[in-house]
């Protein structure tokens, strides 16, 4: 029988800050968060990125909504709690295909960035950031060592989104999956970063966006990449990519 898809709808807030709370605790419990835990562990996240994220995950046994899924607190660049995504803790490709990916409260994807509030200083350290398509993306960057990366929250990607990154760098590396809606996606962002261009001065960029896009694998995303390859590999995919972008490169190694 196929799953029912049970619509969400926004949560109030009362609701919502106990759902951030209790589902963090749940995580955490030796028995309850076991299997959740486990599952984040295998995409490579680990205790202290799943910390720094705040992930939480609501018990299959809870009577709640979210029940069995992993939930994903997502902030604005000031660290303020928006909405709350989910996403069930498993693989079984039956499973996602029934459900929605990801289940989220409404609100305007196109205003935020997924993981900005923790990556503004690495960003401004580094004097680049990293755009992934996925939450788990994003994440799994920071757990092998590129935390100046943020997400585009699954939809499209806006002149609002290109604006907020301009406030921090001068210099953007979108890293969108291997497949083909991946290869739209770049293209689509590589065309609104084009109109924020970085301005020169004697042929040095004083402000204003470069950009530049890495070719991922098919079939992979990064998180998959990370999986299979490591952070070396990926460190050379982007330095490569940088390169071939006309992006500088970090003086120090990230």
């Amino acid at each position: 029988m196929a799953l029912q898809h049970i619509p969400i709808g926004s949560l109030q807030p009362a609701e919502r800050f106990s759902v951030y709370g209790s589902s963090q605790i749940s995580l955490c419990d030796p028995v309850e968060g076991r299997e959740a835990r486990s599952w984040l562990y295998d995409r490579g996240i680990d205790t202290e990125t799943i910390s720094a994220f705040h992930l939480g995950y609501v018990p299959q046994a809870s009577s709640h909504c979210f029940s069995g899924r992993v939930v994903i607190p997502i902030f604005d660049q000031h660290s303020e709690l928006l909405v709350l995504s989910v996403r069930p803790a498993t693989n079984d490709k039956a499973v996602l295909d029934e459900y929605l990916k990801y289940w989220n409260e409404h609100y305007e994807k196109g205003w935020h960035l997924f993981g900005l509030n923790l990556a503004r200083l690495p960003i401004v350290k580094s004097r680049f950031v990293i755009v992934v398509e996925g939450q788990f993306d994003v994440a799994a960057m920071h757990a092998y060592g590129f935390p100046n990366t943020v997400g585009v929250l699954g939809g499209a990607f806006t002149p609002w989104q290109a604006h907020l990154l301009s406030l921090w760098t001068t210099q953007v590396l979108l890293m969108f999956d291997g497949d083909q809606a991946g290869k739209e996606h770049t293209e689509k962002a590589m065309s609104v970063l084009s109109k924020y261009g970085a301005k020169t001065f004697k042929n040095c960029p004083i402000y204003g966006l470069r950009t530049a896009a890495a070719k991922m694998p098919d079939k992979l995303d990064p998180n998959k990449f990370l999986l299979e390859h490591g952070s070396n590999a990926m460190r050379k995919l982007m330095a490569d990519s940088m390169k071939a972008g006309g992006l500088t490169l970090p003086r120090r190694r990230w």
